[in-house]
């Protein structure tokens, strides 16, 4: 290998991690684990044996569900990531004004992942509170029969 391509194969490399990084922490992308019964657990520490048989399903069509909800997971987090950057650039005056949350320092003009997660949950929660303070859910929720749905009317008001 030419050691051009072997320093450009370890910058990219930094970059996978930082993805990683950015899709673990902030916003939880890895926190739920897809198992699949069908596949015996595997080590995490490698061993030194090199005979060591492949992992074979014994139903390759639910582990191939499994392997397919796992993509599909991770893929929902980096689209939401990147909305979130979009959100960030677009709206950074915004973003600031609603985070509500101290740091210790800002990284620069335009907010964090972490920040702009935490003004939209804002805006949401916000909305959500203020939703159910409208006079049109407060007649919907007076016409349902069920008592249990009119808990959420007297906590509103």
């Amino acid at each position: 290998m030419k050691p051009q391509t072997a320093i450009f194969l370890y910058c990219k490399r930094v970059s996978i991690e930082k993805l990683f990084d950015s899709l673990k922490n902030p916003l939880g992308g890895m926190c739920y684990h897809f198992w699949s019964k069908y596949l015996k657990p595997a080590s995490r520490r490698p061993t030194k044996k090199k005979n060591i048989p492949k992992q074979i399903s014994s139903n390759p069509e639910k582990t191939a569900n499994t392997l397919a909800a796992i993509e599909k997971f991770v893929l929902v987090q980096m689209i939401f990531s990147g909305t979130l950057h979009l959100l960030s650039g677009k709206f950074t005056k915004e973003i600031a004004d609603k985070a509500n949350c101290r740091l210790r320092t800002t990284a620069g003009k335009t907010p964090s992942v972490f920040v702009t997660k935490t003004a939209l949950a804002n805006c949401i929660r916000m909305n959500l509170i203020g939703f159910a303070k409208n006079w049109i859910t407060q007649l919907i929720l007076k016409k349902q029969n069920s008592p249990k749905k009119n808990l959420f009317l007297k906590k509103a008001a």
